[in-house]
């Protein structure tokens, strides 16, 4: 049975499947470097290298991309804005535009209980390319020895990256984001009914203190999305066992009430949505490459993409490789559907579908553009 199969089939856990996606598909420093022969890397290889071994980092200089928060807990501090460090924890991507951002651990938050707090850091900024936010990333702890010294950070992507959009793994990709975005919407309801019975705590709402409000402005900046059709799981989820094979819907049937269960699945769920959002890190920045390096090659801006996609430039034609079917612009989910869609067929009875336009983000009114390295 193909992996692709098996992601489709529920009575397979899509756990080791995920894990052996990234370990096949996703970047890393040294095949950059074996490959390009410079100390060279791209942002994404470098951050999975980093997110798989747990890296302690340090960001000497960050400043944010978005407007502060108007509310905080009320006992937690920021010790320093200077040399925010702490362990990466995952990748954070966005759906629409091609922003990217590490999140950490960030040992600079303390609070009366704690010594750190999930934070993201924003690398490569709301426009697409690397934010000038930032200026270097120091790899601290045993992990130095696996990334060598002044590594110069070229972009987000590898330029080549875009042919895999066109590849099997990437279709694996999304289908199994699509089946982990489900799972764990199951296990969230399950979530909510293991606090109704007290099994697990419940979560209550931090005591908050104001925040001066910062001056905000709005940029303009491209948007990408690519979605799948024809995707149908089949089979049943597994008898609750083991982490990779817990159940989605016999847990919240029969949730777990003891202690050990209850361990078991709210690590199941962790390990979920780290895989979850390392998948859709890796798709975003493969669409990302695509995005750059084949719509701005052949389009002279995001606009006359759009143009081509809702059918008024029929004259253009998109290449794509020898082995793919041809993009259909002008495609509408249904009849008198608004937006309109560049569409082909991939196999399987699955086809996939992207757009792209022009989109307003909220941003600090200090924030610049650009690249830095």
């Amino acid at each position: 049975m193909s992996q692709l199969n098996a992601a489709l089939d529920l009575s397979y856990s899509a756990v080791p499947i995920a894990s052996d996606l990234l370990e096949r598909w996703a970047p890393s420093v040294r095949s950059r470097i074996q490959n390009g022969g410079k100390d060279e890397v791209d942002l994404t290889a470098l951050l999975f290298d980093l997110w798989r071994m747990n890296a302690v980092i340090n960001l000497p200089i960050y400043q944010r991309a978005r407007a502060r928060q108007e509310t905080t807990p009320a006992d937690t501090w920021l010790s320093s804005e200077e040399n925010r460090h702490g362990i990466v924890e995952g990748l954070v991507s966005n759906k629409k535009i091609f922003a990217f951002s590490v999140l950490m651990r960030d040992f600079n938050v303390v609070s009366k209980q704690q010594v750190g707090a999930p934070r993201s850091f924003m690398l490569c900024g709301v426009d697409g390319e690397l934010r000038d936010g930032w200026e270097t990333i120091e790899v601290v702890g045993p992990e130095n020895a696996d990334i060598p010294e002044n590594l110069d950070v070229f972009g987000m992507v590898y330029p080549g990256r875009w042919v895999s959009f066109y590849g099997a793994p990437y279709l694996l990709a999304k289908v199994l984001i699509e089946r982990l975005e489900a799972e764990l919407r199951a296990f969230r309801k399950a979530s909510k009914l293991l606090r109704e019975m007290g099994a697990i705590p419940s979560t209550k709402p931090w005591p908050s203190r104001k925040r001066p409000q910062e001056d905000t402005k709005m940029v303009t900046v491209p948007a990408f999305v690519a979605e799948l059709d024809g995707v149908e799981f089949q089979g049943r989820h597994p008898c609750v066992g083991d982490l990779n094979n817990t159940s989605t819907f016999d847990v919240i049937r029969n949730p777990p009430d003891d202690i050990e269960s209850v361990s078991i699945f709210t690590e199941v769920i962790r390990r979920r949505y780290d895989y979850l959002n390392s998948l859709k890190f890796i798709t975003r920045a493969t669409e990302k490459a695509f995005f750059d390096y084949q719509i701005l090659k052949w389009f002279e801006d995001v606009n006359a993409c759009r143009e081509w996609v809702r059918g008024e430039r029929r004259y253009i034609r998109m290449p794509v490789p020898n082995w793919c079917d041809e993009w259909e612009p002008n495609y509408r989910k249904a009849p008198r559907a608004r937006t309109r869609w560049a569409r082909r067929e991939v196999g399987e009875g699955i086809s996939i579908r992207f757009r792209t336009w022009e989109k307003q983000e909220k941003v600090r009114k200090n924030y610049s553009e650009g690249l830095t390295l």
